[in-house]
């Protein structure tokens, strides 16, 4: 017990403290134990003859910051004769703290006593399911069912979780998961609220149980399934982009042997097809479309942006860009590369520096070619990405930027870029003296080499994709186009992060503002089972089913909306169809 004195107040006894003819002492435990309730007494003596019994009102207050329950401000009697016990007195932090009671009207009488708060040595454990499907990943909680206060969390290894030194007294218990699940609270309910109460003992467990009364079970629900959906018709259906709102293009034919295509937009089940004979590459949020041959559509009005010539990309300021090549698919000259926007194109002179455009593996953007791995791109500031060969036979990417064109190479080697942010940024990788291609990254004219732990002397690496915030996902593998390649890395300013537990094979090539990332595990090496994955820090969810056939992952939007290749069986013949998914990312 503290006195005045000692709280530099007042010269009084260690004892009490004395303000306006009286003098407080305040009695409670030396030692309790955390959530369970004690008494305290508190005592007001006269100091002089003529003074009478304490008719004042008291207050208590502590810095134990998970109290659960202090006695109200309380005033005195006559019949009490200056002497109360106050009762259901009950910390929950351990350590020591200080409870003070103190007359309301005047600073000068207080009193304090230190408490001793033991562990209450109290555990809770239980399982956290999914429609009664275990879920892996879950932060459980236990709540303070007087406070709401959150006492302990535990980031569970499996679907179990064990929750130790807690304290005694009535608790709630809730969950939370990454990915599509809205937060738990025992037993099935939405809110903190709602939440059963719990009551834990001293030194026991508390388990869950399915008989009644329930122990704390926790059953979170999807906020949205995880569950494919289906683009276009039972044809042949190749995907190649998907916009912020959900709108798909690509192309289809009947069947394998009839190669006729068609063109089509496709939104939430409905598929319109568009004129012409050309595969749709990209799409942006104004629903401008861009592909090979090098048209653009919009709003019903096809237009050709240029002869003997393939776009892959469109931005949302609409910008678009690509390459001339002659009738056989041979690019043709330097001075064949153009970007092209609200109907006014124009070529680009990007000679000296490069000789020759090298060619991009594939002059479309379907099941033919590196639809998501351009080797040529466009940003919002029209600044160009292109692949070309210099003057003395090295073959390297390049960027012509208001006119002016830059080659991606250094003294130690060239780089073939890949992808291209609104910053100017270039994703791609490095290649020095013979040695396997490095991922690597381009920025204010310098090549940074991405350091990849592990990596061996003869097993590649790339950087596939880059977003606005210059984070860039880099895969590692024998070669660009064998895959899934082995591992997966978000890069973010010299860090490297895991996708996936370690171990899983994946392969990702799109990476959203959000950081998301999108690509392919492979499950089953044995038996080539991949299936689609989108992954954000924390949290890799698994899409759709293993047995849907999926290949590669064409697009992902800032919105979340997965879009993937994949294959089905139709009289024997390995026939293209398209999955997509929607994944709202998390905040940042």
């Amino acid at each position: 017990m503290l006195g005045l004195a000692a709280l530099g107040l007042v010269a009084a006894s260690p004892a009490a403290a004395t303000g306006r003819g009286h003098v407080v002492s305040l009695s409670a435990p030396t030692r309790v134990v955390a959530g369970v309730p004690f008494d305290v007494t508190v005592r007001l003596r006269p100091t002089g003859r003529d003074t009478g019994p304490y008719v004042g009102t008291v207050s208590f207050s502590t810095d134990d910051r998970q109290v659960r329950a202090l006695p109200p401000d309380y005033t005195f009697t006559r019949a009490d004769g200056g002497v109360h016990t106050f009762t259901g007195v009950t910390l929950v932090g351990t350590g020591h703290h200080r409870l003070t009671v103190r007359d309301t009207r005047s600073h000068r009488l207080q009193d304090a006593d230190r408490i001793t708060v033991a562990n209450a040595g109290a555990a809770i454990e239980g399982q956290v399911l999914a429609n009664f499907d275990p879920v892996l990943g879950a932060t459980v909680t236990v709540y303070d069912s007087v406070t709401g206060h959150a006492l302990k969390s535990v980031r569970a290894e499996s679907d179990r979780y064990r929750i130790t030194g807690l304290p005694a007294g009535d608790v709630k218990v809730g969950a939370v998961v990454p990915g599509p699940y809205a937060p738990d609270f025992a037993n099935d309910k939405d809110t903190l609220e709602q939440a059963n109460v719990f009551t834990l003992l001293p030194g026991r467990t508390l388990t869950q149980s399915w008989d009644e009364p329930f122990g704390p079970y926790l059953d979170l629900e999807r906020l949205y399934p995880q569950s494919s959906v289906r683009v276009g018709d039972d044809g042949v259906v190749v995907p190649t982009a998907v916009n912020d709102r959900g709108q798909v293009v690509g192309y289809h034919y009947g069947d394998v042997a009839n190669e006729d295509r068609t063109p089509f937009i496709w939104q939430e089940g409905a598929t319109t097809d568009l004129e012409g004979d050309w595969q749709p590459c990209a799409i942006n949020n104004a629903g401008e479309i861009v592909g090979d041959p090098a048209y653009h559509w919009q709003d019903g009005a096809l237009t050709v942006l240029a002869t003997n010539s393939s776009v892959h990309r469109i931005t949302e300021n609409g910008w678009t860009g690509g390459t001339r090549y002659d009738a056989d698919g041979d690019r043709i000259g330097p001075e064949t590369a153009y970007v092209w926007r609200a109907g006014v194109r124009t070529d680009l002179v990007v000679s000296p520096a490069i000789t020759r455009l090298a060619s991009i593996g594939g002059q479309g953007c379907g099941i033919e070619s590196h639809s998501t791995l351009r080797f040529q791109d466009v940003n919002d500031q029209g600044t160009f990405l292109g692949l070309g060969v210099t003057r003395d036979g090295v073959e390297a990417s390049f960027v012509v930027e208001r006119g002016r064109t830059r080659v991606l190479r250094d003294a130690t080697g060239a780089m073939w870029g890949l992808d291209l942010n609104d910053a100017g940024q270039v994703a791609g990788a490095v290649q020095r003296h013979g040695t396997a291609p490095r991922a690597a990254i381009w920025a204010d004219g310098r090549i940074t080499q991405v350091h990849v732990p592990g990596l061996r002397a003869d097993e590649a690496s790339w950087a596939t994709a880059i977003n606005e915030r210059g984070e860039a996902v880099v895969v590692t593998g024998s070669h660009l186009s064998e895959w899934p390649l082995g591992r997966t890395y978000l890069w973010q300013r010299g860090r490297l992060t895991l996708v996936g537990p370690k171990g899983l094979q994946t392969f990702a090539n799109q990476v959203n503002d959000a950081g998301q990332v999108a690509g392919v595990a492979l499950l089953d090496p044995a038996e080539g089972t991949r299936q689609a994955f989108v992954w954000q820090p924390g949290d890799l969810l698994m899409l759709g089913e293993s047995g849907e056939g999926v290949a590669k992952v064409v697009d992902l939007s800032e919105r979340g909306h997965v879009l993937a290749l994949a294959y089905r069986s139709v009289a024997g013949a390995d026939t293209p169809y398209a999955l997509t998914w929607r994944m709202p990312p998390k905040p940042r």
